[in-house]
């Protein structure tokens, strides 16, 4: 008898959530078609390539690697020479027992690689297979034709090209980031492009629209790791590309994953950008986070900020505008910081601290810096700016948002506001 309410036990704790403990063992192995890389590195779906993964050499075209993986996730190879000239056709696979082989090719021909091994392997296999007969056709001739107007500098607004080339003609950090809020600003407002560009964009996002509900339903009849990762990835792109994902869907059907893969970390990782996505807008509370200081001491956000007008400053050492974005406020903190206006700032750093240390010393911000180590706090993520190097947000003394990444006159034109109103 007891063996068998034993058994029912094991049986109703795997109806409840799948278990995380996989310890997948995979062997990978790779041949690689017209190309002479020397070095792929793998990594995690999540994680960044410029600070994460493992190296894995290249001999005659070939590559071997033997990967135990905790969890059944999505992982990414990537070729380090791609990588450093920071245009990457990255090649995604699920590991599983079994052994992977893979075919990869130059990188004008990424999308043409082989992957064989594993039923999840297979099914997103089938998947962009799927996707590319129905929807491709479809693309295509927008696409021709904004690649012909972009080739014949008919792409921007006047006022959107004169921009463009000041940005390539600018070297200088501090110019560039002034120039990059110039170009979101134009971008939201709808100036940036013409307006022939605009009128075919409108008919491509049509197609983007059809293409997300087809999206959509295959998640509905797949609730599997391959779905998931797909929700992951929307939503990873949802800042730049509101039009194809879904949010009333995502918000809807995440739960029925989150309850069946309970402690799978894409779980945590979507509930914090569906959080972020909802909550992180002017109007909303900011979401509080802790995080250590240089000398290792560890520091709430609320507690540093309460009661006062205050900017966020998330950023990092190697995000060039983030950092110029940050000196550029200097001048605004001298000017409010008697009338209680505050600043905190968080360097998002990988391995260790001696770029952000380095950067405090260089940039000699006035105001307290903490630091995000390997993501070990998840703040980009409840953010949903992971991938970013940062970004910004005005609260008032409520912590209610005021502004997102205001530049420093918009930031000093809503502090003579604000301020003023306190008299």
């Amino acid at each position: 008898m007891k063996k068998t309410y034993l058994v029912l036990i094991i049986f109703l704790i795997a109806l409840s959530g799948e278990s995380i403990c996989q310890n997948i063992n995979c062997k990978l192995k790779g041949t690689l078609v017209n190309r002479e890389s020397k070095t792929i590195i793998l990594l995690r779906m999540t994680e960044d390539p410029r600070f994460n993964g493992v190296r894995i050499p290249i001999t005659d075209n070939h590559f071997e690697y033997e990967l135990k993986a905790p969890v059944k996730e999505m992982y990414n190879l990537i070729f380090l020479d791609e990588l450093e000239k920071g245009a990457m056709g990255p090649v995604s696979f699920f590991p599983e027992d079994c052994t992977i082989d893979f075919t990869l090719y130059d990188f004008e021909n990424y999308n043409k690689a082989k992957i064989s091994g594993g039923n999840l392997n297979k099914e997103m296999s089938d998947f962009n297979g799927n996707q590319k007969i129905l929807f491709s056709p479809l693309f295509q001739p927008y696409s021709r034709i904004l690649d012909s107007l972009w080739n014949s500098n008919k792409y921007y607004s006047s006022k959107g090209q004169a921009l463009a080339d000041k940005i390539s003609n600018t070297s200088n950090q501090d110019t560039l980031a002034k120039l990059y809020i110039e170009r979101e600003k134009l971008e939201n407002s709808g100036e940036m492009k013409s307006d022939l560009v605009k009128s075919i964009l409108v008919k491509y996002d049509s197609v983007s629209r059809i293409k997300m509900y087809w999206v959509n339903g295959f998640i509905k009849a797949h609730v599997d790791l391959f779905s998931f990762s797909l929700m992951y990835t929307m939503l990873n792109e949802y800042s730049y590309n509101k039009t194809s994902v879904d949010l009333t869907f995502i918000n809807g059907i995440y739960p029925v994953f989150a309850k069946k893969f309970p402690s799978h970390p894409y779980t945590k990782r979507i509930g914090e950008m569906l959080n972020a996505i909802n909550k992180i807008k002017v109007g909303s509370h900011y979401i509080d986070f802790e995080a250590p200081s240089a000398d290792g001491k560890s520091v709430r956000v609320s507690d540093c900020i309460r009661g006062k007008y205050a900017l966020i400053d998330l950023w990092a050492s190697w995000c060039g505008p983030c950092r110029s974005l940050g000196r550029s406020m200097i001048p605004v903190y001298e000017k409010f910081k008697s009338k209680g206006f505050v600043i905190i700032g968080v360097a998002c750093e990988f391995r260790n601290d001696n770029a952000f240390r380095t950067a405090l010393q260089n940039d000699k911000y006035p105001w307290l810096n903490l630091i995000e180590l390997d993501n070990k706090n998840g703040i980009w993520s409840k953010y949903n700016i992971s991938g970013s190097g940062g970004c910004t947000y005005l609260v008032n003394p409520e912590g209610i948002i005021l502004a997102i990444h205001p530049d420093a006159r918009e930031l000093e034109n809503i502090l003579e506001s604000k301020l003023n109103q306190q008299k």
